[in-house]
């Protein structure tokens, strides 16, 4: 039977880095105004602030997306630390009841 491992420190860091990513494209217009702002030269900063905010509708929608696979990677660590409780009271019952095979 093959073994199943669970990176749960993976698990959380993925999850944290979506929350990186998150928070990036949700703060996009803020970054995009300092940049044009930035640039100084006024027709350039226009160009950089309107391809930003052309963008809100992908952006909103990929935030929403990656909010998703967030709570998704936080539902697997859970039901699978869960199922790993679980499995391991399991044999802990048996075994204290005797009822696990011995090697032999």
């Amino acid at each position: 039977m093959a073994d199943l491992i669970v990176d749960y420190e993976l698990l959380r860091s993925m999850s944290a880095q979506l929350a990186t990513v998150r928070a990036e494209f949700e703060n996009a217009n803020a970054h995009s105004d300092a940049v044009a702002v930035a640039v100084g030269h006024g027709k350039l900063g226009d160009k950089v602030e309107n391809f930003a905010h052309n963008w809100d509708q992908r952006r909103k929608d990929l935030v929403e997306q990656i909010e998703q696979v967030e709570k998704d990677l936080q539902k697997i660590e859970e039901k699978f630390s869960d199922a790993d409780t679980e499995f391991a009271t399991a044999l802990a019952d048996a075994a204290a009841d005797g009822s696990m095979a011995k090697d032999g």
